[in-house]
């Protein structure tokens, strides 16, 4: 239910570099320079990629995902206290599936990515840091799509595009080894366009579950404008060589709703050796609706509050020499405020979720995620080397009083990695995944009674998500070698994905009901799975 990615964009290398690479699903170029004696670097990279051959060979599937996007950066030291950081990352995915019969249906989507940031570090003194950073960045949604189908009868037009300006400016001060500060605060304007149009006549037996009518016009134009401003202090302490202490808290204020937050939080590490560390962490999070978040498509036209979740942590982390290790750390996020939600029952991954008639809406009154998380892994020394993760979680949500799973809860989840260094060059990766299967809700038949004394049946949800998909499970593998040459370095490899085939069910679609031999409901469907067996290659050259 939530995460922190923390990315570092690569330092351009000192000298002039090239790369190219080309495989079964992409096509990439990179370069780096310096220029200005050395006082200034750069580095760019390019990528481009079509799954549809994959796709087509393997599956028989007529989609055709395409997507590229490219990456810039420019450093420049004005002098050896200052340097300056351009970067730019561009980015886009267009999916097309063609009108094709007896299905009728055609559909397009695309979605584009553009960020700038412009960065500025000073050092003042010896003990004095200062971060300012300029940023922009739109983003853009396109879909499209018809079908005229038994089951379905619509047209849509679905344009978003979001707008962000911001500026973020930190100081961080430490005047003593065991004493650090930090203050910071940042400024974004969002702005969002939204155009949004479905004409629905929807006949398929499931449509009595949508909150929406199942015939009928949904559309919304409106241009959705936010201030965010966010500010922060805290403090790092060493009161003792064996004990680190951070504390802090944060100030968010969101103008659309008026709101303002603040969020205390902490974080002690126990260091009683020099090879193990105990931690123990506490904090509270809000998060806020961003105006390109709002499910138009599914009636919502106002903006929710923001959510509160409460983290708590407390994990033990050992590494021996060599670099084997072992973590255990267990969790809970307790949820607060939570927004209503739409989800589809049956079929996670379909193309029109809006338009299909298991979309249900979930409003649950709070929310938690809590579990254990114990990582092992092997030395790195010799040929061998490997890892291996296990937890025992839940992530629930409490609806009508009642704690219920949220469609990605697994109770138990496994991954195992193991990687062989051969001779001249060659090397050998695996990795198996499994976890429970995601929740379900089984779903049945009523008779019901017509005023002219005929009978049909109509669906019969039961229990919310009280049943349980398969458990998934599959293996991958990459064979890779990398030869040293004259000019540069090649490499090259081959992988595969699902080794075994596994056929891991994620959901059912075409349901019908109907009256069997013996008078009772009977339910038919088709059942869904994940990705197949999907073999790739591909070649590298840097120089």
């Amino acid at each position: 239910m939530s995460g922190v990615i923390d990315m570092t964009t690569l330092a351009p290398a000192h000298g002039t570099r090239f790369g190219l690479g080309i495989g079964l699903v992409f096509a990439e170029a990179s370069a780096a320079g310096a220029f200005a004696g050395e006082r200034g670097r750069w580095y760019s990279a390019f990528r481009g990629g079509d799954y549809h051959l994959a796709l087509e060979v393997t599956t028989g599937r007529e989609e055709e995902p395409r997507y590229w996007d490219s990456f810039g950066k420019l450093e420049y030291s004005l002098r050896p206290s200052q340097a300056l950081q351009l970067n730019a990352l561009f980015a886009e995915d267009v999916l097309n599936l063609p009108a094709a019969e007896p299905a009728g249906e055609s559909y397009g989507s695309e979605w584009g990515n553009r960020y700038l940031w412009l960065t500025h570090d000073a050092v003042l003194g010896s003990d004095l840091f200062v971060e300012s950073i300029i940023s922009a960045a739109r983003l853009t949604r396109d879909r499209a799509g018809s079908a005229e189908r038994s089951e379905a009868s619509f047209s849509l037009r679905d344009s978003r595009l979001l707008d962000v300006a911001g500026f973020k400016n930190v100081w961080r001060w430490e005047p003593w080894e065991r004493a650090s500060f930090e203050a910071g605060a940042e400024l974004r304007q969002l702005r969002s366009t939204v155009d949004y149009f479905n004409d629905r006549e929807l006949t398929d037996p499931l449509a009595p579950l949508r909150p929406e009518p199942a015939v009928g016009t949904t559309r919304f134009q409106g241009i959705l404008s936010v201030d965010q401003t966010d500010a922060f202090v805290s403090s790092r302490l060493r009161p003792l060589d064996a004990l680190t202490a951070e504390v802090g808290i944060r100030f968010d204020h969101h103008s659309a709703l008026d709101e303002s937050r603040f969020s205390p939080r902490f974080h002690l590490a126990w260091q009683p050796r020099d090879d193990s560390i105990v931690r123990l962490a506490w904090g509270w999070f809000h998060q806020s609706q961003r105006p390109n978040e709002l499910q138009v498509e599914d009636g919502e036209t106002v903006l929710a509050r923001s959510e509160r979740a409460e983290h708590r942590i407390l994990g033990f982390e050992h590494q021996r020499e060599g670099g084997a290790s072992v973590r255990v750390e267990a969790y809970q996020r307790l949820l607060r405020r939570p927004r209503a939600r739409f989800e589809n029952l049956f079929n996670p991954t379909v193309l029109f979720p809006e338009l299909t008639g298991d979309r249900i809406r979930i409003a649950p009154e709070a929310g938690r995620a809590q579990g254990i998380e114990l990582f092992v892994s092997g030395s790195d020394r010799g040929p061998l080397g490997w890892s291996l993760s296990y937890a025992l979680s839940s992530i629930e949500d409490e609806i009508d009083g009642r704690w219920v799973p949220r469609s990605n809860d697994q109770t138990h989840a496994v991954r195992a990695d193991l990687n062989y260094r051969m001779a001249r060059g060659w090397n050998l990766h695996a990795a198996w995944l499994y976890h429970t299967g995601w929740p379900t809700t089984r779903v049945t038949g009523t008779v019901v009674r017509d005023p002219d004394g005929s009978a049909h049946v109509e669906p019969l949800p039961g229990p919310f998500h009280a049943e349980r998909l398969p458990a998934y499970h599959r293996l991958d593998a990459r064979l890779s070698r990398t030869w040293t040459l004259s000019l540069g370095q090649l490499n090259t490899y081959l992988e595969v994905q699902n080794l075994y085939d596994r056929v891991n069910v994620r959901g059912f679609d075409d349901f019908s009901f109907g009256l069997g031999a013996d008078g009772e409901p009977r339910v038919d469907y088709d059942t869904l799975s994940w990705g197949e067996f999907l073999p790739s290659f591909g070649i590298r050259w840097q120089f």
